[in-house]
């Protein structure tokens, strides 16, 4: 069971201009990944089934998901919040269900209907490598802001410490 908006909200893709675009191209990752056929989990002796919950602006997404339905993975657009849903199929579903997000409390709520529950980061790592951490490290439109971590770049607070440190060392003298 995977938590759409939590897991693209882990990586930095730019999910956040186009999110039915994000949901697709996670979609088509976990297709992949399932596509693979190997175990995810201690236990498994095959491909688990992989239910993508989807809420929000990421709702858009299900009519281009529909049209090419993959096996081993099932799209659910959420009706109203997210995690409700994500809940509800918890509960549908029979045997073992793990749901992936970083949310407290639907980790709690997951854990208390009986599902195990994984990071973002663990799917994020099983999950084919593309090309999305060099995207993430290029400004984010052209001529825009460039990346938090650039060579040369300080914050505005390392600036002004910066600044403190010679104006003590200059009258400490």
């Amino acid at each position: 069971m995977v938590d759409v908006a939590n897991v693209m909200g882990a990586r930095p893709d730019g999910w956040w201009r186009d999110r039915a675009g994000a949901a697709v191209r996670l979609h088509g990752e976990i297709v992949a990944l399932a596509a693979s056929g190997q175990a995810m989990l201690p236990g498994e002796t095959g491909p688990p089934e992989f239910v993508m919950v989807l809420e929000g602006a990421a709702n858009a997404a299900v009519p281009r998901l529909s049209a090419a339905p993959a096996e081993h993975v099932r799209v659910v657009p959420a009706r109203g919040h997210g995690d409700d849903a994500i809940v509800a199929v918890i509960r549908d579903l029979p045997g073992r269900r793990v749901v992936v997000t970083a949310d407290r409390e639907l980790r709690d709520r997951s854990a208390a209907a009986g599902a195990e529950v994984r990071s973002p980061g663990w799917l994020l790592g099983l999950l084919p490598e593309l090309d999305w951490k060099v995207r993430a490290a290029r400004p984010v439109q052209p001529g825009g802001p460039l990346p938090l971590f650039a060579p040369g770049a300080q914050s505005r607070r390392t600036r002004h410490r910066s600044r403190l440190n010679r104006l003590r060392a200059r009258f400490t003298r």
